[in-house]
Parts: C-alpha cells; structure tokens; sequence
C-alpha cells in the first residue's frame, strides 16, 4: 500500500511553517514546503477572533488545488505553551484516567496553574524501585482554539502536540545510538526549547521559552548560551543522578552553528548539529523549516 503524503505543520507566534513529504523510509521526499508570516500575533492572553480568521486562512491555503494533499497532518505547537515534569512514583496507577488525573493535580500544584488544562501522559518505564511517568499539560482554552481552527478547514490532523516531542521522535535513533545522556536544544525564531534523556533515552526534562523578535544578534545568542547553561546545570543539580554528557542543536542552520559556539565556550562538552540529509531539504516553494521538516519526516 502506498503511503500517504504527510504534512509537518510548525506554528509560532506569527508564521506558520509547512513541509509535505512523499514515499517512505529512504525513499521519502519533500514534496513542498511553505512559509507564512502572519500579521496577527495569536499569543495574546486569551484567544484572538482576527488571529483566528488569519489563522484559518492560512491553513486554508495549505490546501490549495495543483499542490500534493496530505493524507496526515503532524500539528506541532510552540513548546513554550506546554508545562511538563517527569514524575517518580512509588507506584504507577493502573487505569489512564488516574494517572491524568494525576498529572493534572501534580502539574497544578508544581506549576501553581490558574487555567483548566488538558494532560497527557507516558510511561517511562521503571528507574531502580520507582516508576517514571512523563506528564505534559496545555491550557485546554488554546488546545481547542487550534483544533476548531484546523478541524473548520479540514485539516487532516492526525497529531497536535508540542514541537519538541516531534523533534525528540526524529532524531531518537541518532540519539540512542550515541549511547549517553544528554539534551537536545531546539532554536526557532520565536522560541527556544530543551529536551533532556538519561543514558536509556528517556526523557526526564523538557523546558520551553518564548524569544525576543531581535534575538538573533550576537549579544543575544550569547545570552541565550548563558541561559541554557543556566538550565542544563539546574536540572543536573535539581535531579539526583542527572548527567548531560552530549549537547545536540536543531534549527536554523546559521543561527544554531552561532548559538552553538557560544554553548561551546561556555561548556566545553562540543555540541553535534542535527541535519536533515542535503536531499531531504530540496523543497520546491521555499527551503523548508528543520521544524516542520523533523514533524513531517519523523515516526
């Protein structure tokens, strides 16, 4: 059976990034990639009705007649709308429901949460007596604000979560089979995020924060460095057993190999750049996003 074209489809604050690709496993393809910038800025306190008639618009033209449909759209949201923690349990409660339910009271508690929020959650495995359970949450107000959008232009949303885990999902085979704990730390125009994995690949951490319009000049990075040294010693401090021995970057090709020699300086650990093959980034509307390019490439 042939496979159906998939569309990673990366959202910021005010672009919307596409890549559909084509065929399966090395065979695959980008069939074309996209690039819109929005003149509404969504992430304002509560959902926005012009933001959201853009928005949809947007999505809309996604669809337009001549261009490769996808048969599945992997929706990727900006990491800084999500809170997650790792939790360890003494023990795992058996039904789905009772382990939402405790991430939903445990993430309130640890984040002091004033909004009503949608969870999920994985099972991790076990770390020596205890049980490891990932819980992520987004405010449902906005969960549902992206889906109406998507579900009003048929989209064919198959997935919607946060970017980062899409981006862990891609590269967890070059990940695993570099054998150590470490973090991957994601740059993309409006954002930056960081997801930290323990020598079996789990991961423990995830963080995510928005980024200044301007924060591409030198000074900036610098301090971004700065700030993601502060937060991989903050981890390893805060959680007993913690070790980050590889540090990998994905985004903008120029900006992270920029980002990465200030890390480097700082660290001394030599960060690894994750690139797509040369021949899976020959798209033909625009150079396709290494976000929605990872979404729709990935498992």
């Amino acid at each position: 059976m042939r496979a159906k074209p998939t569309l990673g489809l990366r959202l910021s604050r005010q672009e919307v990034f596409a890549v559909c690709t084509v065929g399966t496993g090395d065979r695959r393809e980008v069939a074309w990639a996209s690039r819109q910038v929005l003149t509404q800025n969504w992430s304002v306190p509560t959902p926005d009705e012009a933001a959201r008639r853009e928005l949809g618009g947007v999505l809309q033209g996604l669809l337009a007649p001549g261009r490769v449909m996808p048969g599945t759209v992997k929706f990727g949201l900006p990491d800084p709308l999500f809170v997650s923690r790792v939790f360890a349990l003494d023990a795992l409660p058996r039904a789905e429901r009772a382990r939402i339910e405790l991430v939903n009271w445990r993430l309130q508690k640890e984040f002091h949460l004033q909004e009503e929020m949608t969870c999920a959650c994985q099972s991790l495995g076990r770390d020596g007596k205890q049980e490891l359970l990932l819980g992520m949450a987004i405010a449902k107000v906005w969960l549902a604000w992206f889906t109406e959008i998507a579900n009003q232009v048929r989209l064919p949303v198959g997935r919607i979560g946060a970017a980062m885990c899409y981006r862990f999902n891609r590269w967890h085979d070059r990940i695993a089979a570099d054998g150590h704990a470490g973090v991957l730390i994601a740059l993309d125009t409006d954002a930056w995020s960081l997801c930290a994995w323990d020598s079996q690949v789990r991961v423990r951490f995830l963080h995510g924060r928005w980024r200044e319009a301007v924060a591409s000049t030198e000074g900036a990075l610098s301090a971004l460095a700065v700030e993601i040294e502060r937060v991989i010693r903050g981890y390893v401090q805060t959680f007993p057993g913690s070790a980050v021995d590889r540090i990998f970057v994905a985004g903008d090709r120029e900006e992270s190999r920029a980002l990465m020699a200030f890390i480097d300086a700082r660290t001394r650990e030599g960060c690894v750049y994750l690139a797509e093959p040369d021949g899976h980034a020959a798209g033909k509307d625009s150079e396709p996003d290494p976000g929605a390019l990872a979404m729709a490439w990935g498992p």
